[in-house]
């Protein structure tokens, strides 16, 4: 009965929310003339959207799905820690979703420049850090939808959680009491303290993180950008700017050439800013861009709050497509992991927070010479979305703040097969947005007709003969070679496997009957006790076709045994498990690419090419909640 009564005490206290070191930082980053705030343009298709009544109505019942929406940052007594998110008891929908006029003659700049007034605006610190402003047509008819957060609210991929919860079709959860009491004093005493300790306990892991974190972002003293004119203090006025791309086309022509959509991105905002530099009579080399980079883990996490951390790649501006893909995309995967860790700013906020307050970040951005710019870029959703049952035709990034000495950056979103690219520049330093603009479109042209060039193939590459004699379907010679750690299995000796191979149990779509299978685990992520295998035989094996129809009944992993739920991952993950399986088991890679004919995947051109015919598949404890 005591354990009971302990357990239901636990239960009905508060939870604390901490902002993190993260949200804390760009608090204090937050002292210039322009906010820490970013934010979408979601525009209908012709014909209208709803009107101000309806979006508020929408809203109000669907903010409940995001708690934080109805939250705001205090701070604690001394002792206590750092701020908490408490329910804001005076939430009023009416504060937050409002409606403007867009600027004549309401064409898509003027909507732009609408917006980005919008953006611009302060958030008050009194209230949660939100808005929602429907902005109409001289006409009035609604154009689009602005949702603005604060950075201390989430960064690019949290804000993409929260306008996923806000559009249609998203599953609702039940209604809890508002607004819920906050923690008490003493409690958060003994929460902090409690954090001060495990803070004791975790710092070498927290300064082998730092280390691996300033590395990626160029170490304490990284070499200086080239001087250009790409580098001057910036004042409070933005200007917006878009180029729209086809996603499949740009992604098809990147893979092409073992690179991402991402690498693709870098490549043509640095050929674009050489364009420009070269009518201001400048020639620079490689321009040094600033990639911010999610550490949330694929398997979900906090869908708030910031969790980026800063990656400093070298880009080529000139030279053959083909080269400069494969030359981004090397930088990429050998400093990316680096970059998924906490921040620098998070790890030393104790340190930075005071010197942010004091305006030493403002000074520090005002005469870096680290990179040249910024290109930020989220993936939305992949099919087209509604708001209040009217289409979103188009959704546009735009994030601002204080600019320090980089008169132009980019925010870049992907959204129902359209990559859109806004430009945000201090019209004052960077009056070529329209010539911008223009290369801009050449560079991604240029991108996209390199879906023809010829591979160059890596080091030693060469093909290869299936050394089974396997191209489509696994012979009898390939069955007892792969089926060998399944009797283990049967054995009851599959712990002798480790997390090596694993066995699972799938239902046939056509006879309902069970058949069990084993798989390599190309990884596993003892975390999220999830695993991942391939289909080597192609998407047509029968337990990939099993799979798609309904769920494995059973996984049997080491000495681990349980009730799967299943996931295929995108090409994007897939690349990932690949290289990472590549870099950690080499000799087990040698041998499948042997006895499959896979040639040689030292080539990450090679690895992505088996990707889009060689599903991925990833399991975990059904129990567990999916990413």
């Amino acid at each position: 009965m005591t354990a009971f009564t302990r357990e239901s005490v636990r239960q009905r206290e508060p939870v604390i929310e901490r902002a993190s070191p993260s949200d804390r930082a760009f608090l204090a980053m937050d002292s210039g003339q322009v906010p820490e705030q970013f934010g979408v343009i979601l525009m209908f298709e012709e014909g209208g959207g709803p009107d101000l009544d309806r979006a508020r109505r929408l809203l109000a019942e669907r903010i409940p799905s995001v708690p934080r929406l109805r939250q705001r940052l205090v701070t604690v007594p001394p002792g206590c820690g750092g701020p908490i998110w408490v329910d804001d008891p005076g939430f009023d929908i009416n504060r937050h979703v409002r409606a403007v006029t867009c600027r004549e003659p309401g064409d898509e700049p003027a909507l732009l420049e609408t917006a980005l007034s919008v953006i611009t605006r302060p958030l008050p610190r009194s209230a949660p850090l939100w808005a929602a402003v429907l902005v109409t047509g001289p006409a009035g008819n609604p154009l689009a939808l602005v949702i603005v957060l604060h950075h201390a609210l989430a960064d690019g991929v949290g804000g993409l959680a929260v306008l996923t919860e806000l559009i249609d079709g998203a599953a609702r959860p039940p209604e809890v009491s508002f607004p819920r009491p906050a923690p008490a004093p003493a409690r958060l005493a003994r929460e902090a303290f409690a954090a001060r300790l495990r803070a004791l306990r975790h710092a070498a892991r927290s300064w082998h993180l730092l280390r691996e974190s300033m590395g990626a972002g160029g170490g304490l003293r990284p070499p200086r950008a080239a001087p250009s004119s790409l580098n001057q203090p910036t004042g409070p006025r933005r200007q917006l700017a878009v180029v729209r791309a086809d996603v499949a086309a740009v992604q098809t022509a990147a893979h092409r050439h073992g690179a991402t959509t991402n690498d693709a991105v870098l490549i043509a905002v640095a050929g674009a800013l050489h364009q420009v530099l070269l009518r201001r009579g400048e020639t620079v080399g490689p321009l040094v861009v600033t990639v911010p980079v999610s550490g949330r883990r694929p398997d979900g996490g906090p869908p708030l709050g910031n969790m980026v951390s800063p990656l400093l790649v070298s880009v080529p501006a000139t030279g053959e497509v083909p080269d400069r893909l494969r030359q981004v995309a090397a930088q990429v995967r050998a400093h990316r992991q680096a970059a998924t860790g906490p921040p620098p700013i998070a790890l030393l906020g104790w340190l930075f927070r005071p010197l942010a307050a004091l305006g030493g970040f403002r000074w520090y951005m005002d005469h870096q010479h680290r990179f040249h710019t910024l290109v930020s870029h989220v993936r939305g959703p992949v099919e087209p979305v509604t708001f209040g049952g009217c289409p979103i035709t188009s959704a546009i990034p735009a994030g601002v703040g204080p600019g320090g000495n980089i008169p132009v950056y980019f925010e870049v979103l992907s959204y129902a097969g359209t990559l859109t690219m806004t430009a945000i520049a201090d019209p004052a330093q960077f009056p070529e947005l329209d010539a911008l603009t223009d290369a801009l479109h050449t560079e991604l042209d240029l991108i996209i007709q390199a879906v023809s060039a010829p591979v160059m193939p890596g080091p030693g590459s060469r093909t290869r003969t299936p050394l089974l004699g396997l191209r489509r379907k696994p012979g009898r010679l390939a069955l007892a070679v792969f089926r060998m750690p399944l009797r283990a299995y049967r054995h009851d000796a599959g712990w002798l496997l480790g997390h090596t191979f694993m066995e699972f149990v799938h239902t046939g779509r056509k006879t309902g009957r069970q058949y069990e299978t084993v798989a390599m685990v190309l990884r596993y992520d003892a975390d999220a006790r999830e695993a991942v295998i391939c289909a080597a035989w192609g998407p047509d094996t029968d337990w990939v076709r099993n799979l798609r129809a309904g769920p494995a009944a059973q996984v049997r992993l080491g000495r681990e045994s349980f009730t799967p739920q299943h996931r295929f991952l995108s090409d994007e993950e897939a690349f990932d498990v690949a290289v990472q399986f590549r870099r950690e088991h080499p000799q087990r890679l040698r041998l499948l690419s042997t006895i499959l004919g896979w040639g040689d995947l030292r080539d990450d051109a090679a690895v992505r090419g088996i990707i889009p015919t060689h599903p991925f598949v990833a399991f975990r404890p059904a129990t567990t909640s999916p990413p």
